[in-house]
Formats: C-alpha cells, structure tokens, sequence
C-alpha cells in the first residue's frame, strides 16, 4: 500500500512540475485580491461560504473583495459552485496553490 501511495505522490509531483510554467501563466493574469480569494478556496477545500465571517478574517479578506474576485474567478472557470459549495475546476492548481 505504501508503494502505491508513493507512486501516486511521484505521478502527482511530475505532473505538476510538468504544468508550472502554465499554472504561473494563469495565476499572473489574476489580481492580487483575486489570487488571494483562489488560494484560500483552495486551502479550503470546499468552503460553503465564502462570506462567513471565520473564512473572511482567516484569509484576511473583506466581504466585497471576495464577492468581486468570485465572480471573476466564476466567470472564467477558475472555480465552480457545485450543491452549496466552492471549489477549483482544475485539481491539479488546486494542489498547486496548496503548495
């Protein structure tokens, strides 16, 4: 099991190493606030609410910056808002920006 494990974790690290350069490319396009707003969904997993005020003062974040940066990231497939909650389309930036 650990060798699978192992192997699913290499698999994972090349693909991202593989994808860098096109993640960097599609994080660049973002505004900082912006950048911030993906970065804490993808911390989250996925949040229920964006606008909670446990979500908006662990990320630092006011309430109509993320309404802003939300509907951006919305608007060009960055996230997506599945049976009540937020989460990244694209895993592997997800598990990019969780670092």
């Amino acid at each position: 099991m650990k060798a699978i494990f192992r192997r699913n974790t290499f698999a994972i690290d090349g693909i991202l190493a593989q994808h860098r350069f096109a993640y960097q490319a599609l994080i660049y396009q973002l505004t900082a606030k912006q950048k911030q707003v993906l970065t804490a969904i993808a911390l989250e997993g996925k949040p229920s609410s964006l606008m909670s005020q446990g979500f908006l003062q662990k990320y630092h974040l006011g309430a109509s910056t993320v309404q802003g940066a939300v509907k951006t990231l919305l608007d060009r497939d960055f996230i997506t808002q599945d049976d009540g909650v937020f989460q990244l389309c694209d895993k592997f930036l997800e598990l990019s920006l969780r670092g």
